[in-house]
């Protein structure tokens, strides 16, 4: 006996397959369709509220490796403050002196302990360009050497002045290299210029004195007429001796 079956088509077992998946990609096509639309007015609404433009896309922002840099503006000075004075450049003083009835020394330095350099004679005359700390001595002109400079006394009689000293730099020199003149006789030595008495050599220290440079004479106050005995020329750093009294006898220094 043959029971009775019932048999079912291919295609008919696959429609609701296919239905149950039309109905899933319309449900898939709707939700990206909604998310769409949401997305598209979210850049509207930025787009409203930020000004900026939607079409314009990041070829727009300069590239670091090709973008020419814009040059900054000068810096505009400020104006000049008017209560504030400008400094002034040193004035410079021209000042002259002049040997007046008499010859003005020219020492090396600022003071008589320093050596002779030169002269000016009377009449001549010498622009300063200097003058000592107390403003006892001149920086001038040396005529006697060109080119050369030497100082003298701003308090000397034989001295003229023109013109106004306030403004004359003060300079400094080296200190004098000290000289000494000593009696080396049995007999007391007068000396001129000075008017000074060198004890006999049996009275040191007193037979020996610290001279400024110049030129001396010695004279026996031993003997009758009080003779010469020497003339001597003194130079700093010098240091020279009275070894002949006025009777001819010769001595030594111990």
């Amino acid at each position: 006996m043959v029971r009775g079956s019932r048999r079912v088509s291919s295609s008919a077992a696959f429609a609701p397959l296919a239905t149950l998946a039309a109905i899933a990609i319309s449900l898939i096509a709707c939700g990206f369709t909604t998310g769409s639309t949401q997305a598209t007015q979210a850049v509207e609404e930025f787009t409203a509220t930020s000004g900026l433009d939607p079409t314009e896309t990041a070829t727009s922002i300069a590239d670091p490796a090709t973008a020419t840099a814009t040059p900054l503006p000068s810096p505009t000075p400020a104006p000049a403050d008017p209560t504030v004075t400008p400094p002034r450049s040193p004035t410079s003083s021209s000042f002259t002196v002049t040997a007046s009835a008499g010859n003005l020394t020219i020492r090396r330095g600022p003071g008589l302990a320093y050596d002779s350099v030169g002269f000016l004679l009377n009449g001549v005359s010498a622009a300063a360009s200097g003058k000592s700390s107390d403003g006892g001595w001149l920086y001038v002109e040396n005529p006697d050497k060109p080119g050369g400079f030497g100082w003298v006394s701003a308090r000397s009689r034989f001295l003229s002045s023109s013109g106004d000293p306030t403004g004359l730099p003060v300079m400094a020199a080296n200190p004098p290299q000290p000289s000494f003149l000593r009696n080396c006789t049995f007999h007391p030595m007068k000396i001129i210029p000075g008017e000074m008495v060198l004890k006999e050599q049996f009275d040191a220290p007193n037979n020996r004195r610290q001279l400024s440079p110049g030129t001396y004479e010695a004279f026996d106050m031993n003997q009758e007429g009080i003779p010469k005995v020497l003339t001597v020329d003194l130079r700093e750093g010098q240091a020279k001796d009275i070894v002949t009294d006025g009777l001819g006898n010769t001595y030594a220094c111990p």
